[in-house]
């Protein structure tokens, strides 16, 4: 039957067309002869193949900054547009984009900042802040794309404990700086300097498609793990009460306090039956 399938050269072709083209928008500054670029791409009057290239890799490489300027505000702000800009350059050679969604391109610009730290015999506070902000804004990015809750029953202050569950769209979050504190601040335009060393507890959920950064004391933080993991709100609370050496009663009136707070937040759902 020779019309049950497509011929494999045309897509051999293309397939061999679409790598050379991802090769050489990564690598902008790769030597090519004219004779190879003239192979793919097709001369016109007063311009060189090499010069029409050039537009496509600038504009290529200018779209994927133009996207991490969305993804690192804080950090934008605090490297400034050119530093921010070559650090972009570098970490997009070493990890290219692969997906066809933007939506994770940043994914791996804190590690790859760990990487490339220029102070690793004698880390300073300013590059461990960088790679924090960095690190909370992927955090925070993406729960955005994060499969929610929405359109599930979520919990009222009438729902008992036994049947509370922590919403999908929920994660926690343990910083070695007030990264929260700046990010609030670059948004609000108050232009904060880097703060000194503090760990720091946050908690973020969507809900009805509403991203909430809620920060946490490391209490609440650790209580709220338990409760992640699918232990019981009682178990939870006695866990609390001997790792701390709490009050038993102080800490199930905070708890009322807290639950009251976090179910109008959003973070619990009624669990199923």
């Amino acid at each position: 039957m020779a019309n049950d399938s497509i011929s494999e050269e045309p897509l051999a072709q293309l397939s061999a067309i679409q790598t050379w083209m991802q090769t050489s928008l990564i690598d902008p500054q790769k030597e090519e002869e004219a004779s190879r670029i003239t192979h793919y791409i097709s001369p016109v009057k007063n311009m060189t193949v090499q010069e029409r290239l050039a537009i496509y890799q600038r504009a290529y490489y200018s779209r994927l900054i133009e996207c991490m300027h969305g993804q690192f505000k804080a950090l934008l702000y605090t490297l400034g547009n050119e530093l921010f800009d070559d650090f972009s350059r570098m970490y997009l050679k070493k990890i290219p984009s692969s997906s066809p969604s933007l939506a994770h391109l940043g994914e791996q610009f804190p590690a790859f900042l760990q990487e490339i730290r220029p102070d690793k015999a004698a880390p300073e506070t300013w590059v461990n802040f960088m790679i924090a902000m960095a690190q909370f804004e992927v955090d925070l990015y993406r729960i955005f794309d994060q499969e929610g809750s929405e359109g599930k029953r979520f919990a009222n202050e009438l729902t008992k404990d036994e049947n509370l569950t922590i919403q999908a769209c929920f994660s926690l979050h343990q910083y070695p700086f007030e990264v929260n504190r700046y990010y609030q601040e670059v948004a609000a335009e108050n232009k904060p300097e880097i703060t000194a060393a503090y760990k720091t507890y946050v908690a973020f959920v969507r809900t009805n498609y509403q991203v909430y950064v809620i920060p946490l004391t490391e209490v609440q933080y650790i209580l709220l793990g338990s409760i992640k993991q699918g232990k019981t709100i009682s178990t939870a609370l006695k866990g609390l009460v001997e790792q701390y050496n709490l009050i038993p009663e102080k800490v199930t009136k905070r708890w009322l306090e807290w639950k009251k707070d976090w179910i109008q937040k959003g973070f619990f759902l009624v669990q199923q039956e």
